[in-house]
C-alpha cells in the first residue's frame, strides 16, 4: 500500500508542478507565479423613473452620480437611468434582468411635489428588498438624495 501511495505521488507531483507553477532548479522546488485579476467588476444597476417629473429626473441624476462615485472602488455599479410610464410588473422586471442584465433596479416615484419614494428590487429573484419615502424641501433636495443613496448602497452591499 505504501509503495502504491509513493508511486501515485511520484506521478502526480511532477504533473501538478507543471500545471500550477513554473519549475525551477531541482525537481522538488518550484516557484509559483500568480496573476491577480486587476480588472474591476462592475454590476449593472438600473434607476427607473416612474412618470414624467422633472424633480424626479433630478433625483435620478444625483443618485446616478453617487452610485458612479461608489463604482470607482474595486467593485461598483454601471448605472443607467430610464423612464417608465408605470411601474413594471414582476414578469417585466425579470425580463429586464434576463435580456438587459440588471440584477438590481431602483424605481423612483413622486407621490407628492415635496417627496419621492424609492424601491430597491432584486431582479433575479423578483423581490423588493427595501423601500422608503423621502420628504424634502426644495433647498434640501441634494442632501436628501445623498442620504437616500447611502441607504440604498448599504442595502445593495448587504444583498451581494
Amino acid at each position: 500500500m505504501k509503495l502504491l501511495y509513493i508511486s501515485l505521488c511520484m506521478l502526480i507531483l511532477p504533473h501538478s508542478t507543471l500545471m500550477y507553477g513554473v519549475q525551477k532548479g531541482d525537481s522538488l522546488g518550484f516557484e509559483e507565479h500568480v496573476q491577480e485579476d486587476t480588472q474591476t467588476t462592475k454590476m449593472g444597476l438600473l434607476i427607473g423613473v416612474i412618470g414624467n417629473n422633472s424633480a424626479l429626473q433630478n433625483v435620478a441624476e444625483i443618485l446616478s452620480e453617487d452610485f458612479s462615485r461608489a463604482s470607482q472602488k474595486k467593485t461598483g455599479f454601471n448605472v443607467t437611468v430610464r423612464s417608465f410610464k408605470k411601474r413594471p410588473s414582476k414578469s417585466q422586471i425579470y425580463k429586464i434582468f434576463i435580456y438587459e442584465g440588471y440584477p438590481f433596479i431602483v424605481f423612483l416615484h413622486a407621490p407628492t411635489a415635496s417627496s419621492f419614494e424609492w424601491r430597491l428590487h432584486d431582479a433575479l429573484q423578483v423581490v423588493m428588498l427595501k423601500s422608503d419615502r423621502v420628504t424634502y424641501t426644495h433647498t434640501k433636495l441634494d442632501s436628501a438624495v445623498h442620504s437616500c443613496a447611502d441607504h440604498i448602497l448599504k442595502e445593495l452591499k448587504g444583498s451581494m
